[in-house]
């Protein structure tokens, strides 16, 4: 015989309301006194949620799309540097260049040892040797949801993001700018501005849309975007053009890294994020090493090819379709 659990309770309670391995969970101080005690009390109750047909609202905050805008600013701080130090110290300015870039990694140090925060993970990895190496990709495999955002981010990053890399044959061949003038840092700073912005309006105003949902239109206005670019010879244009350009590129980047890290487990995050530290940063270089020798006479024939990938993602960028596969891995908690 079940007790009675309205016993003692506010007349609103209705013991029917009661369900098992189900909740949510709510945190307030009735006086409305502000205090970061709430938040750590918060932040217990979404641990505890997890798996249990709720989720904590961290996904939705749009903190993990905001990581991307201190790599953004480096893009507009960086070329701006760099041009400025070509115009000014000709060929000593390269050396200058490396030399600054070096110094800012004392930041980074810096930053690693002034920070609080758990100093190893308390994460058992089973596997030993190769196959705790390669434990990354045996997670990859077994979720369709996060296969999808590997290979759309590897791909994307190999045949339509190559623009980057040959940006400096862009700029001399088909707009006329000396790829070690000011006016080449400035284009090169414009893009990056733009990318930053992209990447903060995914973290803020775009924050509470579905990051699936945001990828399809993402790819297609990056493609429409690079088309423009690849066929421009207006130097006043392209720095307009690249700016929005910049923007669709790291919308998409960013949207498709908010969506993965929402969907990844805490014991999974560092080991599939390897992977896509890899698909990001990796295969750009690889792209452009297989495009390097079309780039002195082909140049917007390479940037058309990663036009029409683009379009090739934006197609199988379907938000059900990504949407099932998410599901996926949920059903098969459920059903375990």
């Amino acid at each position: 015989m079940p007790r009675d659990l309205s016993r003692d309770l506010p007349p609103l309670y209705d013991p029917r309301f009661e369900h098992d391995a189900c909740g949510v969970g709510f945190v307030v101080d009735m006086r409305g006194r502000a205090s970061h005690d709430i938040v750590e009390q918060a932040l217990t109750v979404v641990c505890c949620l997890d798996h249990r047909g709720a989720a904590g609202a961290e996904p939705d905050t749009g903190a993990v799309a905001l990581t991307s805008i201190q790599m953004n600013l480096s893009r507009v701080i960086g070329p701006a540097i760099g041009g400025v130090l070509y115009a000014t110290l000709g060929a000593e300015g390269a050396a200058w260049v490396f030399a600054i870039n070096a110094a800012t990694y004392g930041f980074a140090v810096i930053g690693l040892l002034w920070a609080t925060y758990p100093r190893r993970t308390t994460t058992e990895i089973a596997e030993q040797g190769l196959r705790k190496v390669l434990s990354g990709v045996r997670i990859a495999r077994r979720d369709p949801f996060i296969a999808q955002m590997l290979m759309t981010l590897a791909s994307f990053s190999f045949f339509s993001v190559t623009f980057v890399g040959i940006m400096p044959q862009i700029a001399e061949n088909s707009l006329g700018i000396d790829p070690k003038s000011w006016q080449y840092g400035v284009l090169y700073a414009v893009f990056g501005t733009g990318a930053a912005l992209g990447a903060t309006s995914v973290g803020t105003f775009l924050a509470e849309r579905e990051k699936i949902a945001l990828l399809r239109p993402g790819f297609v206005a990056f493609a429409a975007l690079l088309t423009v670019f690849a066929l421009l010879t207006a130097p006043v244009a392209a720095y307009v053009v690249v700016a929005v350009l910049g923007g669709a590129y790291f919308h998409v980047i960013t949207c498709l890294s908010t969506a993965l890290q929402s969907h990844l487990d805490d014991d999974q995050r560092g080991r599939v994020m390897a992977l896509w530290i890899m698909g990001f940063g990796g295969t750009v270089p690889l792209g452009v090493l297989v495009a390097g020798p079309f780039t002195d006479h082909n140049v917007r024939a390479v940037m058309l090819v990663g036009v029409v990938w683009a379009l090739v993602l934006a197609w199988w960028s379907d938000p059900a379709r990504l949407a099932r596969k998410a599901r996926v891995r949920e059903n098969a908690a459920r059903g375990s």
